[in-house]
């Protein structure tokens, strides 16, 4: 009995190790991933030109942030022209058409299309 509750024990402790061997595996791998997002945005951004897209919906909001979170400086109509100039997650930041340098607000990808519609 007691020869089974030390094989038990050791058991018990190899897989202890081995989890904490794993622990810090996982925490390396982590902080690859982070630092490799981070170093992927900051490229998008780099590489983003200006854009042209087209609203999808019947009526958009801008909000000043992106994401819902933020507050609604404006909107935008089905069919209206931007100017996205920058991209955070699936937000899109819409900047002035006379001066690409002022940002208008933000507004999700998935209310905006490539094309104007009806083409």
């Amino acid at each position: 009995m007691n020869e089974q509750i030390d094989k038990l024990r050791q058991e018990n402790q190899r897989i202890r190790d081995e989890n904490r061997v794993l622990e810090k595996k996982l925490a390396k791998l982590q902080l690859k991933h982070e630092t490799l997002s981070s170093k992927l945005y900051e490229l998008k951004k780099r590489d983003y030109k200006t854009k042209s897209m087209y609203v999808q919906e019947r009526s958009v909001r801008v909000r000043s942030g992106p994401g819902i979170n933020y507050r609604a400086v404006g909107g935008r109509r089905f069919g209206d022209e931007i100017l996205t100039k920058d991209v955070k997650g699936d937000w899109h930041r819409i900047v002035d058409p006379k001066d690409s340098s002022k940002t208008i607000g933000w507004i999700h990808g998935s209310l905006l299309g490539k094309m104007a519609p009806g083409q």
